[in-house]
């Protein structure tokens, strides 16, 4: 087969089978960190710290600068866990439906040839992937720092109640804009306002545990953030802590005190000892939104060069080629002689030929002219003349009729196939397809083609001009974020009160947006075009035009679907925000 290829550029080897499922010779493996699979994301685990009584907690009165680890716990180890179901389940969600994708091709290609698909096909796919798990982050991150819902742990808000009238207040939480902990002891600076700018807000976490002689003690918890919102905390905190045993068990400890009717279960670090992409080259480790950035994918495995079983898939029944190869010398000097010889014969035979031809030739031009085709039996001069006339009308009448036979015969239209050689440019095929638009035919050597091959590069020429304004820019956004805030006599309905939430969710959405549109752009371009034979430059270009036509109608709506979950979620699930506007 391999020679085929090299020898020929026709269709060699047909496939019996020209649609083949990638899963039948194609696979990738992966692995995600190990705290996917740890103890700290068990049920197990989880089910024992959503038993914690929160009366055990100690809060702290101002809520500025700090918060018992216990009172948002539950929330970071079901928020860690939740990343590491949805990273799982959009990697064997798209593995699968690359499983069932069908790999069209007519014709056994090069085992190079297939190794560079395969390896673009693994590139590509994993990116998309990817990219479409950061595209969920972003939503996620989106609703929470949009909608600002009240949550359970009281970390964006304060609930106060009016002496006179008892009426409930949703006031704003200030918490540190800064802070730097140290075991004991901890320094803040600025202030960071939820409603106007909850994603730069954290405060340090306390972490309380027993000492050796059964004492309670606690010291600032290190890396562990926590924000106005529990995933934007989750993100900004440090995973150094999942390698240190100390921390496991106080922590371990620490939910044991508040938790009297189950029994702790035995929970460890993580392993040091496993390698990781994720460990800086000092030994420390970045924040967890650096994780998810990557899916949490530890690593992704697959094998581009399983040619054989492709090949036992394709099944060609037969292979041929031709070879383009001169005689060997000793053989074209033999044809040489024999052929020099045949002439020698040749030319000798005919020249006494010629003479008597010659003859020949006078004696039957005379037999013509003196040839009565109507003899009678009268012999005089007359009728002899007479005789002579029908004779050559005879023939004119014959020779017509002769010649307009093989007029008709000439003139009658048949079919012939010409087959050009590749390769020709498209200049040429052009002018072919000017002149036999009805039944040229110019079969592709490659029957599937990758949409990259004709567009360079796609991209939206422009967004709304807002994503592109003042009213988006980092610049403003600082500014409405300040500590300085609106009076506070000022109601929640005050356009003061929630104007930087609205600008910050509109920035958000025109930075989603162009997210999605990248994402889908990425994935057409990386998308299989099936075509069996060479189409005109018209109909190439009414064909992308349709399909680029088809592509532009889809972006808007992948876009507003995934923003109709959002707003439904929030509605038919009566969520109170904090600017209580519902």
């Amino acid at each position: 087969m391999q020679r085929c290829i090299i020898n020929t550029q026709q269709h060699c080897c047909p496939c019996s089978q020209i649609s083949v499922p990638y899963g039948a010779f194609f696979n990738i493996t992966y692995t995600l960190h190990q705290i996917c699979s740890s103890d700290l994301v068990s049920p197990a685990w989880l089910e024992f710290i959503l038993a914690y009584n929160q009366t055990f907690a100690v809060y702290d009165s101002a809520g500025y600068f700090q918060r018992d680890f216990r009172s948002i716990g539950a929330s970071y180890f079901q928020l860690l866990a939740t990343f590491c179901s949805i990273a799982k389940e959009n990697i064997d969600e798209a593995l699968l439906t690359l499983a069932k994708a069908q790999f069209v091709n007519d014709r056994v290609i090069s085992k190079s040839s297939f190794i560079q698909q395969m390896q673009n096909l693994n590139n590509t796919y994993t990116n998309s992937i990817r990219k479409e798990f950061l595209i969920t982050k972003e939503w996620l991150y989106t609703t929470a720092q949009t909608n600002q819902f009240l949550n359970a742990l009281e970390i964006n808000t304060k609930i106060l109640v009016n002496n006179d009238d008892f009426s409930i207040i949703i006031a704003d939480l200030s918490l540190a804009e800064f802070s730097y902990p140290n075991d004991n002891s901890i320094s803040v600076n600025g202030a960071c306002s939820c409603r106007r700018n909850g994603y730069l807000c954290s405060i340090a976490s306390i972490l309380y545990y027993n000492t050796v002689n059964g004492s309670q003690t606690w010291h600032y918890f290190i890396g562990m953030d926590v924000g106005c919102v529990p995933l934007f905390g989750l993100l900004k905190s440090s995973i150094d802590w999942w390698y240190k045993s100390i921390y496991i068990e106080q922590i371990r400890e620490s939910f044991a005190e508040g938790i009297q009717s189950k029994l702790s279960p035995d929970i460890h670090s993580l392993d040091s000892n496993i390698s990781s992409r994720f460990r800086n080259d000092d030994g420390t480790y970045p924040e967890f939104n650096v994780l998810v950035d990557e899916m949490l994918i530890e690593s992704w495995t697959s094998d581009v060069s399983r040619f054989d079983l492709f090949y036992s898939q394709c099944q060609p029944k037969s292979c041929s080629y031709v070879i383009d190869a001169r005689y060997p010398r000793f053989v074209a000097l033999l044809i040489l002689i024999s052929i020099c010889g045949g002439l020698n014969r040749g030319f000798r035979l005919p020249i006494p030929m010629i003479n008597r031809v010659k003859h020949f030739l006078a004696r039957v031009y005379q037999s013509l002219i003196t040839m009565n085709l109507f003899k009678s039996t009268r012999t005089n001069n007359i009728s002899q003349h007479t005789e002579r006339i029908y004779k050559r009308f005879y023939v004119i009448l014959m020779t017509a009729s002769i010649v307009i036979l093989l007029l008709c015969t000439s003139l009658n239209q048949r079919s012939k196939t010409e087959t050009i050689k590749a390769p020709m440019n498209p200049f040429e095929f052009e002018q072919l397809y000017r002149f036999y638009s009805d039944n040229l035919n110019c079969p592709c050597t490659q029957l599937s083609i990758s949409y990259s091959n004709f567009f360079s590069k796609i991209e939206v020429e422009s967004f709304h001009p807002v994503c592109s304004s003042d009213f988006v820019s980092s610049n403003w956004l600082i500014y409405l974020g300040t500590q300085y805030g609106p009076p506070d006599w000022t109601s929640n309905q005050d356009f003061r009160q929630w104007g930087a939430a609205y600008f910050r969710t509109l920035q958000t959405l025109c930075s989603v947006a162009k997210a999605t549109v990248t994402g889908i752009l990425e994935n057409f371009l990386s998308s299989i075009s099936v075509i069996n034979r060479i189409i005109s430059q018209d109909e190439f270009n009414r064909q992308m035009n349709v399909t680029l036509d088809h592509l532009k109608g889809s972006m808007p709506e992948t876009f507003i679907q995934a923003l109709t979950l959002i707003r439904i979620t929030g509605q038919s699930n009566g969520l109170m925000n904090v600017f209580s506007s519902n």
